[in-house]
Order: structure tokens, then C-alpha cells, then sequence
């Protein structure tokens, strides 16, 4: 089926591909994204439901998602820097 081959296609893309730690950063960045994105939909499903207290809390986590986010971006430079590096040594 589809999905199985698309599977198999990211699966076989991300072992010719070494991990880096800009891919780890990159990767780490767009899951606190993601997450940050669920919550929000939570905070709007509580909104809409009438549950302050469910809307409060996710509202929270998706601040802290964010700050989280904001704090592995901060890291770009470095794990840019590191990355060359390291590739530059293997060359």
C-alpha cells in the first residue's frame, strides 16, 4: 500500500542521511511545533466545550512548547557551526 511505501521511502531517506546535530536540532524544534500546535487545538476544543480549567492548562503548555522552541532555535548557530565541523573532519 501507499503508506507502507512511504514508510519504507523515509526509512531508507533517513539512514543515507547521518545525524547530524543540525538535523537533531531541527527535528527537536519542529516537534515542540507540533506540539505546541495540539495544545493550541486543545485550548480552542476546551474554549468551545466550556472547560476553563482544561483551556488554562493547555494554553499553558502551548507557551511553554513555544519557549521550548524559541530555545533550540537559539541554538541554530552553534549547531550549524558544530555540524560543519564534524563534516569537515570526516571529509
Amino acid at each position: 500500500n501507499a503508506l507502507g511505501f512511504g514508510g519504507w521511502n523515509w526509512s531508507f531517506f533517513f539512514k543515507l542521511h547521518s545525524d547530524t546535530p543540525a538535523k537533531i536540532a531541527g527535528f527537536a524544534y519542529a516537534h515542540e511545533h507540533l506540539k505546541a500546535a495540539g495544545y493550541d487545538l486543545l485550548t480552542r476544543t476546551a474554549n468551545r466545550a466550556g472547560d476553563p480549567d482544561t483551556e488554562e492548562i493547555c494554553a499553558n503548555l502551548v507557551t511553554e512548547e513555544r519557549a521550548m522552541a524559541d530555545r533550540i532555535a537559539g541554538t541554530f548557530d552553534s549547531v550549524v557551526e558544530t555540524t560543519l565541523n564534524r563534516s569537515a573532519v570526516i571529509e
